[in-house]
């Protein structure tokens, strides 16, 4: 039942600011502008809408069926009573950090040939003691929560670091909840390294592209050795461990976009629990290996294979979580992926704290865009929230200017695509990145359409979204 009161009577009411997708079969996605809000209508609907809202209509004065529509409408934050927001639609922009991410060291064990990551002369730095104990409790004596994340470089060759950080939270914020996660090539894993992530309640994520040796070949380990040897040490030694309690993150480049779905395939097979997928970049290493970034349109195709795969049920069990987080924006106004969604969390949640002991407002490039504070500074300094500014603003400008997304009906939902992805493919903060971009106009019209057509409860796409979505 809808709540007639939510909706204040006496004000005239009109749709709220929003663009329009055109669907199949007669219908219209309306998708907020400044949002992730959406509603589906009949093409003939809207436009008698729009006519009956011109008229300065008040709530007051509707009928029973016509409430029911300004209710959808209300609480999808597309509409209007004089000039204010419904409550669903004003988003509440998370101030506090929500994510700290640690790199730890710049050094690795391994020398992948498209590590975004290196730069020679940050390969030896590593992150103080103090500078990160500092940090984190600034960050904790003004709120009573965060996540932590051990990053890299290869954060295990930093065990003891690890370990000493995690005792200290526990002494000295023992009441505050911390989550930790780590990223990790997983080849220095041992019994005690097991013991303590299992123990602290990590989330392990465990980097590999694929199930051959050819998808790992741009992955070289110790000695020459391939990530994938590494893959299969862990099954054998630490088999219960790695399928419980760790996802693995995939690079995907041309040498294993081909392989991607049959490896999705085969981690489900194997009993992993989660698959992400991040597109490789031509920054850090990756300078010099133009020819395996993926193009804009194989990076859809790879997409829309998988979504064949979970249409059709031979992937149901394991989590495609870069799939599920684009899903999971149409669901949420305040979006949980930090990256697919405007402004991204650079603006706000996320920082990093860099092997240098400076403050990053992330960590995808190693771009002065992400440069927030110095060694000494503290993430609550004024000087490193107005360095933030600068991701704001280019969702604003991106909005109103960008060359597709002034006019793009995705826009309220991709927020303008990732910044740092942005600046390494052409230079400037002011453009998009053409491979998420390409993903976002093939996975958005696509939910859009089975919602359109089967309807939020039956369609196999939703379905495996409610199947594997973080609870809120």
């Amino acid at each position: 039942m809808f709540d007639r009161a939510s909706i204040p009577d006496k004000k005239p009411l009109c749709l709220s600011e929003h663009r329009i997708l055109t669907l199949r079969d007669g219908k219209l996605a309306i998708l907020a502008s400044k949002h992730t809000g959406w509603v589906i209508i009949e093409e003939r609907d809207y436009a008698s809408l729009t006519h009956w809202l011109s008229k300065s209509i008040k709530l007051e004065d509707t009928s029973l069926s016509q409430t029911s529509t300004l209710n959808v409408l209300w609480h999808a934050g597309l509409l209007v009573a004089q000039g204010d927001l419904s409550s669903a639609s004003t988003i509440i922009k998370k101030k506090k950090i929500t994510t700290l991410l640690l790199k730890v060291t710049g050094s690795c064990n391994f020398q992948c040939t498209y590590c975004y990551d290196y730069e020679a002369k940050r390969f030896k730095t590593r992150l103080s003691t103090e500078r990160t104990v500092s940090v984190i409790s600034e960050i904790l004596n003004t709120q009573d929560d965060l996540n932590i994340a051990f990053h890299g470089g290869e954060p295990l060759l930093r065990f003891d670091f690890i370990k000493q950080i995690v005792e200290f939270i526990e002494k000295n914020h023992q009441h505050k909840k911390i989550k930790y996660t780590i990223q990790t090539n997983g080849s220095l894993f041992t019994q005690e390294i097991v013991d303590f992530l299992e123990t602290k309640k990590f989330t392990v994520g465990i980097s590999f592209d694929g199930k051959t040796y050819n998808s790992n070949k741009l992955r070289i380990g110790p000695r020459g050795s391939n990530s994938f040897d590494v893959l299969q040490h862990l099954l054998k030694n630490f088999g219960e461990f790695i399928r419980r309690r760790c996802g693995v993150l995939a690079v995907v480049s041309q040498s294993s976009i081909n392989e991607i779905p049959d490896f999705a395939i085969w981690l489900q097979d194997q009993g992993f629990r989660s698959l992400s997928l991040a597109f490789m970049d031509a920054t850090g290493k990756g300078l010099g290996l133009t020819h395996e970034v993926p193009s804009p349109k194989d990076a859809a195709l790879l997409y829309a294979r998988l979504v064949k795969l979970i249409q059709g049920g031979e992937i149901s069990k394991i989590n495609i979580s870069s799939l599920v987080s684009y899903i999971d924006n149409l669901f949420s106004f305040i979006p949980r992926d930090f990256c697919n969604r405007g402004p991204c969390a650079a603006a706000n949640e996320f920082l990093v704290l860099d092997s240098e002991n400076k403050l990053r407002s992330c960590d995808i490039i190693y771009d002065p865009f992400f440069e927030i504070g110095d060694a000494t500074q503290n993430p609550n300094d004024d000087t490193v929230l107005a360095a933030r500014e600068k991701i704001g603003e280019r969702h604003i400008w991106l909005k109103s200017f960008g060359n597709s997304c002034s006019t793009c009906a995705l826009f309220g939902l991709c927020g303008g695509t990732c910044v740092g992805k942005a600046i390494s493919s052409t230079g400037s903060s002011h453009t998009v990145d053409q491979v998420t971009c390409s993903i976002a106009k093939f996975i958005y019209p696509t939910i859009l359409e089975e919602i359109a057509n089967i309807g939020l409860d039956s369609g196999p796409l939703i379905s495996y979204y409610r199947k594997h979505v973080l609870p809120n």
